[in-house]
């Protein structure tokens, strides 16, 4: 667990009706590098947060806990991320034949271009 102060510096509206919160901290000094290498691990996982204002604190115990058959879900893996961007460009530049066809031939271009890198470093 980590707990620091933060600021929330900003946050954005994402087009899936999520938020994106940006946080700040000044509080560099308390980071040990197990801390550090602790934020590091939690990148992109599915985290519990308590954002509570420093002006009304409350005790660690009053933290609702999210029960596991809650509503919320975890990100969306890195291929549903893509497939759901390439169906919205898909969309955006005429849906030009069908979906599936375009996301193989978009995929088997990159797999080339990554063959390619593989190939040339050998």
């Amino acid at each position: 667990m980590i707990n620091t102060g933060m600021i929330l510096e900003s946050y954005k509206s994402l087009k899936d009706k999520s938020i994106k919160l940006i946080f700040e901290t000044q509080e560099v000094n308390e980071f040990t590098k197990d801390i550090i290498s602790e934020i590091i691990t939690l990148q992109g996982k599915f985290l519990q947060v308590a954002i509570i204002d420093r002006e009304q604190p409350i005790e660690a115990n009053e933290i609702p806990q999210i029960p596991l058959n809650s509503s919320v879900t975890a990100p969306k893996s890195g291929s549903k991320q893509v497939r759901d961007r390439l169906y919205i460009l898909w969309s955006k530049t005429g849906k030009t034949g069908i979906f599936e066809d375009y996301y193989k031939k978009y995929i088997n271009f990159q797999l080339d271009k990554i063959q390619k890198e593989i190939d040339k470093n050998d």
